[in-house]
């Protein structure tokens, strides 16, 4: 199995829903423990030392330009790999380049990795990596939807994968019923799709109470029991057959959320027009339900 000697958390949603608070906080519980957030992308919010450090580990083509042509990272793999455009063996070994000389730089023994791009490879790591932990996080489709809307980077004006190299997810790339009417979706239609497309892969997924969790974001961030709800995700984390990491929850860690949306215009669901609400409705309100969220 790869990689020997580490272990490793996977935090994988649909975007949206704190995974890189998530991990820096469970990083900070836990003793050996490095958080990162999507290691191969370049993030022009962190400082330039950050940037060039991911350029020397991953090679200009495995931290730009191999992901503009859709060619390297790892939502590009998830997405090609669900598209049929790449066999199971060739994303194993493209995993396998992608993270190997990454994870022999980092002295910690437990590796927290939260990517949003990991979705359509779960499987995949279940096979690959031995020593794992995998939390899958879910949050309420009307939030999701208006913060995505708020942020503006999946599918929106400032989403520069999509509006200059076509790279994101889309219905006709898997073969969905929803590919004729694609073209004249708008933005809010599009992430309607988005949410029930991604969350359903991760629906899929066994909950064995062992290695795969599935958790919601409202439950950790904002129920009057998110406390006692994130001591027990993090006990369960921690233990890995014979080998318990040292962990210590700490609720003061949990006030403070990251990325809040660029702007608050697009109103709650309350707000919407009629028509935006039945959208909503039909699109997803079945898996809304398999997953326990309340009515709309």
């Amino acid at each position: 199995m790869f990689p020997a000697n580490k272990k490793f958390i996977f935090i994988i949603s649909a975007g949206r829903t704190g995974t890189k608070f998530m991990g820096n906080v469970l990083s900070s519980m836990i003793e050996k423990s490095f958080s990162v957030h999507e290691p191969d992308s370049l993030d022009f919010e962190k400082n330039l030392s950050q940037n060039l450090k991911t350029i020397k580990l991953l090679g200009i083509k495995g931290s730009t330009l191999g992901k503009i042509k859709g060619d390297t990272g790892i939502y590009n793999l998830s997405r090609k790999y669900l598209s049929n455009q790449i066999s199971e063996e060739a994303v194993k070994k493209e995993i396998i380049r992608h993270r190997q000389k990454y994870y022999q730089r980092i002295d910690a023994d437990l590796i927290i990795e939260s990517h949003y791009g990991w979705y359509g490879l779960i499987p995949i790591i279940k096979q690959m990596y031995s020593d794992v932990k995998i939390v899958l996080m879910y949050r309420d489709p009307l939030t999701w939807i208006t913060s995505n809307m708020n942020w503006g980077t999946l599918y929106g004006k400032r989403d520069y994968l999509e509006k200059y190299f076509k790279l994101r997810i889309n219905p006709c790339m898997v073969n969905d019923s929803t590919c004729n009417e694609w073209n004249d979706y708008d933005q809010f239609q599009k992430l309607c799709w988005n949410w029930v497309f991604v969350n359903g892969m991760l629906q899929k997924e066994n909950d064995d109470g062992k290695n795969t969790f599935h958790v919601k974001y409202e439950d950790l961030f904002i129920d009057k029991n998110k406390n006692q709800n994130f001591s027990a995700l993090l006990k369960n984390v921690c233990s890995f057959n014979a080998h318990l990491f040292q962990h210590e929850f700490n609720p003061d860690d949990l006030k403070r959320i990251y990325n809040s949306g660029k702007t608050q215009s697009f109103p709650s669901f309350e707000k919407w027009p009629t028509e935006r609400q039945d959208f909503a409705r039909k699109m997803c309100l079945n898996l809304n339900r398999k997953l326990g969220y309340t009515d709309f």
